[in-house]
């Protein structure tokens, strides 16, 4: 392969990250960069003695982060993110598929008028988390090197693309005015 000069306009985890899969490639890589300092939004700073963190609070898979850190060769330990849904002076952390149970049950308690309403918005709510499992709950076959991995993509990949392609047609159904949705 010949050898190619690729300029990165971007130190953040971006260009960070297309950096060093490219020089892993064998690719000669320049990164340039505005700050003096690396990393864009995932940094911190001094100010007044205290130090504040100056970006991303978590770091979710969404599908990639996990594939992209293997690809590079990295062990890095990815801890779920906790969610807190307050309605009233009522706090349920929702940090699994058994939240939208708890979450439903709390809706029920304080608003008893409107359990028809409820299992309406949770029956909805359980349809968009199931799709964004498809989307996002399991690793991107884009991270992955077809030659390293080909029993993967004649196996798992092709599974993936047809509930990706699915779950993609199955958004774009939704897209209609809330009241034509909820008639639905």
């Amino acid at each position: 392969m010949p050898e190619q000069k690729i300029v990165i306009v971007g130190a953040g985890i971006s260009g960070l990250t297309a950096a060093t899969s490219l020089a892993m490639r064998g690719h000669k890589v320049l990164v340039l960069e505005k700050q003096a300092i690396c990393g864009g939004l995932v940094n911190s700073f001094v100010r007044d003695g205290f130090l504040f963190d100056g970006g991303i609070r978590a770091t979710e898979n969404a599908g990639m982060i996990k594939p992209m850190l293997a690809e590079l060769g990295l062990d890095l330990p990815l801890f779920p993110s906790r969610v807190s849904l307050g309605v009233e002076d009522k706090i349920i952390t929702a940090d699994s598929q058994e939240s939208l149970a708890s979450y439903a049950k709390l809706l029920k308690e304080l608003y008893p008028e409107s359990t028809e309403d409820v299992e309406k918005v949770i029956k909805v709510i359980g349809k968009y988390d199931t799709y964004m499992q498809v989307l996002f709950g399991s690793d991107s076959p884009f991270f992955k090197d077809a030659k390293r991995d080909l029993r993967y993509f004649l196996t798992t990949f092709i599974v993936w693309i047809f509930r990706f392609l699915a779950t993609g047609a199955a958004i774009m159904r939704m897209q209609m005015p809330m009241e034509v949705f909820w008639e639905s």
